[in-house]
């Protein structure tokens, strides 16, 4: 998998939205990690607000702004180190999908 900040490939951003179909649609849990490493641009085991910034922003088409990246990750973040981590990622995600 390619690491940079940069953006997501066409691959990496073909395979997010079946993945994130799966969950949804299918409710398919096992797909989380997969997901949450997409996020997790630099492999640190952490999704970083400037990681979640660019994804997002590539997904939307748009740039989101910081100040919402901010409120997703004050909401995903339950530890409040200022990072998601995967286990936070899969309750969030859990969470507003159900």
């Amino acid at each position: 998998m390619d690491i940079n900040m940069g953006e997501l490939s066409a691959d990496q951003l073909a395979r997010l939205n079946v993945l994130m179909t799966a969950f949804y649609e299918r409710r398919d849990d096992s797909k989380l990690s997969e997901i949450f490493a997409l996020f997790d641009r630099n492999g640190n085991g952490r999704i970083e607000a400037s990681e979640l910034q660019a994804v997002m922003s590539q997904v939307s088409g748009e740039r989101v702004p910081e100040s919402e990246v901010n409120e997703m990750l004050q909401e995903a973040d339950a530890n409040k180190n200022g990072v998601i981590e995967l286990s936070e990622f899969i309750e969030i995600m859990k969470k507003h999908r159900d």
